[in-house]
C-alpha cells in the first residue's frame, strides 16, 4: 500500500465502486446554472460501450481526456426524452445532481428537511422556556420561526410538525403566534391550556406531581393596568388591559390532562361542552352526506377518517381533508362541508392575503347555510363563529365567496341525491 501513489490508490478504490454522479460549475461560466455539467465517478469501464459516440447511447456524454471522466451538460440533460433518460438509469447512472437545489448539489450548503430544521428550533426554545432567564433570546428565536413559516410553502405543507401545529393551533386560538410555539414546544399534544387559578375558577385542579412535572411556560404580559368594561350587548362587566404591554415574563400554564374535577364543584369545565351537534345518522341527510363525497371526489378531494379528540371535528391540508372518525350525522355533515370549503377557497394564489378568522368565517358560514337550505340546523355554528370572533359585518364581508361555493354544494346534491343506496351506505359505516 505504501508504495501505490495516491492516483492509483484512488483508481483501485473506485473501480470498486458503483457508478455515482457529481455536479460541477463550468469555469468560464461559474454563474450561470445552464452550463453545470454532472459528472460520472467510481467504476464507470462496464458503461463506456454504450455512452461512447458510436455506442447505443452515444452522443449525450462526453469524454474530458484530461480528467478522465464522462460528463453531460445540464442543457444537454434538459433535453433527453423519457425513454432515453430510463435508459442511461438502467445502466446505473444517477441523475439527483441536476434535480436537487443548486447549492445543495455543488456541496455549498447542506441539505436539511423542513422537519430537521424546526425540531432543532423547538427543542432549543423548549430549553431556553425552561431556563426561564433568557426572554430575549427566546422571543427572536420565536419570531425567527415564525417568520420561516410565514415563508416556506410546499414543504412546509408536507411537514409533519407543521400540520401538528396547526391542529394544536386551532385548538388554543387565543394564544398568541409565539405562545402558541412554545406551547407546542413543550406538549405538543395539549389541547386545552390555562393557568391554575382559571383551572381553579372552571371547577378544576391539577393532578398530583403536574406542577412540577408537566407545566408549560408561556409569555404574559407585565405592568399592564386593567380597567373593568361593560359589553353594551350582555350588559357583562369584564376586565381587559389598557395600552400595550411593554415587556413580558414567563409564567406557568397547564394541559387539561394534568387536570382533574374538584369534588363538590358547583360547575365543573367540560372540554367538549360547547358542541351541542347530533351524532344521529339520518336518512335524508345520509342521501347528502353521500353526494357530498361524490362532489369532492369530482373535485378530487381526498378524503380520510381518523381518531381525534371530540371537539376536534377535522382539518384540510394540501393532501386532502381529515375528519373524526366517530362523528356521524349533523357532525359529519357539517365537518365535511366545512374542510371542503377550506380546500376549495383557501389553498389557492389568495391563500396568504385573508386571515385565519376570515377563514374560519368563511368554512363555517357555509356548512351552516348549507343545512339550513335542506332543513337541518347546526348548533354549534354559531358557538363556533364566536369563538373565532365573528359578528355580523365580518360574514356579510364575505358573503359572495359564500354563495359561490354553497351553491355548488347543492348543485351536487341535487346532482347525486336520487342516485344514493342508504342501506348499503349503512353496512359501510358498520364495516
Amino acid at each position: 500500500m505504501n508504495n501505490l501513489l495516491f492516483k492509483e490508490w484512488l483508481s483501485i478504490i473506485e473501480s470498486a465502486m458503483p457508478v455515482h454522479s457529481i455536479l460541477k460549475k463550468n469555469p468560464n461560466h461559474p454563474d450561470n446554472p445552464i452550463y453545470d455539467f454532472m459528472v460520472l465517478l467510481g467504476n464507470t469501464g462496464h458503461l463506456i460501450p454504450q455512452i461512447k459516440k458510436d455506442g447505443p447511447l452515444g452522443g449525450y456524454f462526453k469524454y474530458f481526456g484530461s480528467q478522465k471522466v464522462w460528463n453531460i451538460p445540464r442543457f444537454v440533460f434538459s433535453k433527453l426524452e423519457p425513454e432515453m433518460r430510463k435508459a442511461f438509469e438502467d445502466l446505473g447512472i444517477n441523475f439527483i445532481p441536476f434535480e436537487q437545489p443548486r447549492e445543495i448539489a455543488l456541496g455549498e450548503k447542506a441539505e436539511v428537511s423542513v422537519d430537521q430544521k424546526i425540531r432543532q428550533e423547538i427543542e432549543d426554545i423548549n430549553r431556553l422556556a425552561n431556563a426561564g432567564e433568557q426572554n430575549d433570546r427566546l422571543i427572536n428565536l420565536l419570531d425567527k420561526i415564525i417568520d420561516e413559516i410565514g415563508d416556506l410553502t410546499n414543504e412546509a405543507i408536507k411537514s409533519d410538525i407543521i400540520k401538528n401545529f396547526l391542529l394544536m393551533a386551532s385548538r388554543l386560538y387565543k394564544y398568541s403566534p409565539r405562545n402558541q410555539w412554545l406551547i407546542y414546544a413543550q406538549n405538543p399534544k395539549a389541547t386545552d391550556v390555562q393557568s391554575v387559578t382559571n383551572w381553579g375558577k372552571l371547577g378544576r385542579k391539577l393532578k398530583q406531581d403536574a406542577e412540577i412535572k408537566n407545566r408549560i411556560r408561556i409569555f404574559v404580559p407585565v405592568g399592564v393596568r386593567l380597567v373593568t368594561v361593560k359589553d353594551e350587548k350582555t350588559g357583562e362587566e369584564k376586565k381587559v388591559p389598557l395600552g400595550t404591554p411593554t415587556r413580558f415574563k414567563l409564567a406557568d400554564v397547564f394541559d387539561i390532562s394534568d387536570t382533574e374535577p374538584i369534588p363538590g364543584s358547583k360547575t365543573t369545565y367540560n372540554p367538549h361542552s360547547w358542541r351541542q351537534d347530533s351524532n344521529e345518522p339520518v336518512e335524508e341527510l345520509g342521501g347528502i352526506i353521500n353526494a357530498i363525497l361524490k362532489f369532492a371526489e369530482e373535485n378530487s378531494i381526498p378524503i380520510k377518517y381518523e381518531k381525534m379528540n371530540y371537539a376536534m371535528g377535522g382539518y384540510a391540508n394540501a393532501h386532502g381533508i381529515a375528519v373524526n372518525d366517530i362523528y356521524d350525522g349533523i357532525n359529519k355533515a357539517s365537518t365535511l362541508v366545512h374542510e371542503i370549503s377550506h380546500k376549495l377557497l383557501h389553498f389557492g394564489d389568495d391563500r396568504q392575503k385573508i386571515s385565519s378568522e376570515e377563514k374560519e368565517h368563511d368554512a363555517e358560514t357555509i356548512a351552516y347555510v348549507f343545512l339550513k337550505h335542506f332543513g337541518f340546523e347546526s348548533k354549534d355554528s354559531p358557538t363556533y363563529l364566536a369563538l373565532w370572533q365573528a359578528d355580523k359585518s365580518k360574514i356579510m364581508m364575505r358573503q359572495k365567496k359564500v354563495k359561490e361555493i354553497v351553491s355548488q354544494l347543492i348543485k351536487a346534491v341535487e346532482k347525486y341525491y336520487k342516485e344514493v343506496d342508504y342501506s348499503s351506505m349503512q353496512d359501510e359505516t358498520e364495516d
